[in-house]
């Protein structure tokens, strides 16, 4: 297994910003075609609809053009890449590897999941973002493609992406030899920019303390758009704080989502955003899939992260960072034409009816239910004996999990006693969650 990266900002690169369904879908099979020694593909979803189908041509075209091709697609994502286009890339001598599949041995991380979309070309041109292979008018009742973005990367920062991938790809796939470090493009009038990584079984929750140190630190704006909103509690009260002394905070969600119980439990927050003077914004036009923060106008972040616990401690997640005015001033303005373009103002008078807020708050607790007992399934071994962590935490896993099971049968069966062994269970999957939770930072 390879070393851990340590991930620094450069300077001197190019970053574009790309939207979904407008000049995303050109540029990524652009860039394909562009590959002349090395890709890697690293992706969450892979859906082999209309533009999945082009990325796949493209993809093969590559490869007998003489390019090394290393695709990693993660197993649940991209449960739809079915074995027979798995086989064509592989007889065609690419480097393909399904993430995390669900295999006996891996039990004790089936939480965990490939969540970035990286596409690196040659080592020196990459689009990182939330955007999967994915038709962005996969959703057919609406007329305006998802909305999601992706930034377009030239530059030194690329330097620190290949050596990750590579480490990403080796650690799952196993010993690949790898051709040279390419020279990077350097813009000298570029933005400073560094790559960001949250995995919390490897330890690294850059993407969120960022998140906390750049907003406690915000001065005048922080503006967010986030897909599956639900942050944690501290999060939730740095916003506020940030309010309070004067910050201005714009917060753009979802109106509509392919997981509605994520809009209802995010819809019991605005309580807490309207109590503090927080502008809450839906986007009404489609499917809201982008993560993207901007604060004072100066540093920004795009990726693959959302401000929600399977981001916080069960996924791989790729952000990128830029610290930079003109970039971050470009997104604003983007932003501010987005709310105009697509957005509703949330009303605070209107938005709560008689019981509107105790209907949300049913799924606010559902949902946090949900969320903290997931934690118990992937936890990070002790450094101490590894080997011991592991077992103990899955054994107590299993066990609770038998004791649930046993004690909601006991619920409707006569003669068993099943409450006691849900209290059981439930105690054995809290006390995992603390464990997994006092090792957080």
């Amino acid at each position: 297994m390879m070393e851990p990266l340590e991930f620094t900002y450069h300077d001197n690169n190019l970053v574009e910003l790309y939207r979904d369904g407008q000049n995303f879908d050109q540029k990524f099979i652009a860039l394909i075609d562009e590959a002349k020694e090395i890709l890697h593909l690293q992706v969450y979803l892979f859906e082999l609809d209309q533009f999945g189908k082009k990325v796949f041509q493209a993809l093969l075209d590559a490869r007998k053009r003489g390019v090394e091709l290393y695709i990693l697609l993660d197993a649940v994502g991209s449960k739809g890449f079915d074995e027979t286009h798995q086989k064509e890339l592989k007889d065609v001598g690419a480097h393909f590897c399904l993430f995390n599949g669900i295999k006996f041995e891996r039990l004790i991380r089936w939480g965990r999941r490939l969540h970035h979309k990286i596409l690196l070309v040659d080592d020196i041109k990459a689009m990182v973002g939330g955007i999967n292979i994915v038709s962005p008018y996969v959703e057919v009742k609406f007329k305006s493609p998802r909305l999601d973005f992706a930034v377009y990367l030239e530059g030194p920062v690329t330097t620190s992406l290949a050596q990750y991938c590579q480490s990403i790809f080796v650690n799952h796939f196993g010993p690949v030899l790898f051709s040279g470090t390419r020279e990077p493009i350097s813009h000298s009038v570029g933005h400073k920019a560094q790559v960001s990584v949250n995995d919390w079984m490897q330890k690294r929750i850059e993407i969120s303390r960022d998140y906390l140190e750049r907003t406690e630190k915000a001065q005048n704006s922080i503006t967010l758009i986030n897909s599956y909103f639900f942050p944690r509690r501290k999060f939730m009260q740095q916003l506020g704080e940030a309010a309070r002394r004067g910050v201005k905070v714009r917060v753009i969600l979802a109106k509509y989502s392919d997981w509605p119980s994520w809009i209802l439990a995010s819809e019991y927050l605005y309580s807490f955003f309207f109590k503090h003077n927080i502008e809450v914004y839906l986007w009404n036009k489609s499917i809201l899939h982008g993560k993207i923060a901007v604060i004072d106008r100066s540093w920004s972040t795009i990726g693959s992260f959302n401000l929600n616990y399977t981001s916080y401690q069960g996924n791989i997640e790729t952000n990128i960072d830029v610290d930079s005015t003109s970039f971050g001033e470009l997104l604003e303005k983007t932003i501010d034409g987005l709310i105009e373009e697509g957005c509703e103002k949330v009303d605070p008078k209107k938005f709560f009816g008689p019981f509107g807020l105790v209907y949300r708050y049913f799924f606010y607790l559902l949902l946090s239910v949900i969320s903290n007992f997931s934690l118990a399934f992937v936890f990070q071994p002790d450094g101490k004996n590894p080997n011991l962590s592991r077992i103990a935490s899955f054994t107590r896993v299993t066990v609770a999990l038998a004791c649930i099971a046993f004690g909601l049968f006991g619920l409707v069966v006569p003669g068993i006693a099943g409450i006691p062994f849900l209290f059981f269970g439930f105690f054995l999957l809290s006390r995992q969650v603390l464990l997994n939770k006092g090792k957080e930072f």
